[in-house]
């Protein structure tokens, strides 16, 4: 039972409904037997700064945030980790009262990267990954996978959203990274090591759409979706009759997630942890699909 000494935590979103946060951190406080909670908060763009300052001033003990509010929020917060900074955006915010400080983070990308890395039982330098998509997600993965020493190809329908994260790489981290081009997707694909839908394609309810053609998709590559309704998208599924290695969009949910509770409460998920955390997530998408 809540009481003054419990800690509490939460989601800030506008639609947040259907947000997966809620069951996934209270497995793992479960789990710990930490006297904690976590809640789900639907705020719009207008009341973000007072939702951020009121969790301050009821000594919350860390929030995550979600779309819309990735890159608006950043404003509301006193100091923003390297990554968050190269990312742009901010997906977790840990209330520091001993130095009275609201630090923002990014988990987002390096929730990608851990995901991939247990697939592969091996880092990720000079692995060349092919990432579909230009938004914040595509950001984050593209921006952890460059500093941890991987290759990057980016293909989007709109070639200059793709051209703008190529400069900002360029400008910040002095890397390249290649734009792929409808005429050269098939031969940039199988040159990848790893492939990346990091678009909200094959999303529920357009659960018939992929990202990339079935006929596309190289045999026996490591892919992965950032999608995870459903968990095994067409995408994905189409990756598994080609022999592929397939990494669904909950794994990445899970490491994100994970990463977020060590900054909170500096403790280390274990692969028990991870998987305690992961059946959560799918026995609520599961309850979902009945309703």
């Amino acid at each position: 039972m809540n009481n003054s000494k419990t800690k509490i935590f939460g989601v800030l979103g506008h639609p947040i409904e259907h947000s997966l946060s809620p069951v996934m951190h209270k497995a793992f406080f479960k789990e710990k037997k930490i006297d904690a909670d976590y809640f789900a908060f639907d705020v719009d763009d207008k009341n973000l700064g007072n939702a951020i300052h009121g969790a301050d001033a009821l000594k919350f003990c860390g929030l995550n945030v979600t779309i819309p509010h990735k890159i608006s929020v950043m404003k509301y917060i006193d100091e923003i980790s390297e990554e968050a900074n190269l990312i742009n955006a901010v997906n977790t915010i840990k209330f520091d009262y001993i130095k009275n400080l609201i630090i923002g983070y990014n988990t987002d990308g390096i929730g990608a990267i851990k995901a991939i890395e247990k697939n592969l039982n091996e880092g990720l330098k000079g692995k060349k990954i092919f990432i579909c998509g230009a938004g914040g997600a595509a950001r984050a993965i593209i921006f952890s996978a460059l500093l941890n020493n991987a290759e990057i190809s980016i293909y989007n329908r709109t070639i200059e959203k793709a051209d703008l994260i190529r400069k900002e790489v360029k400008e910040k981290l002095n890397k390249q990274i290649k734009i792929t081009k409808n005429f050269d997707l098939k031969e940039r694909l199988k040159d990848s090591d790893i492939i990346i839908n990091a678009t909200s394609v094959g999303m529920f309810p357009n659960v018939d759409k992929s990202a990339i053609n079935e006929d596309d998709i190289p045999k026996g590559k490591i892919v992965m979706d950032i999608v995870y309704n459903p968990i095994e998208t067409k995408f994905l599924e189409f990756a598994k009759k080609r022999n592929c290695k397939v990494i669904d969009g909950v794994d990445m949910l899970v490491e994100q997630g994970a990463e977020a509770l060590k900054i909170w409460l500096d403790i280390e998920a274990d692969e028990n942890l991870i998987g305690i955390m992961r059946r959560a997530v799918i026995e609520k998408l599961k309850n979902k699909l009945k309703n």
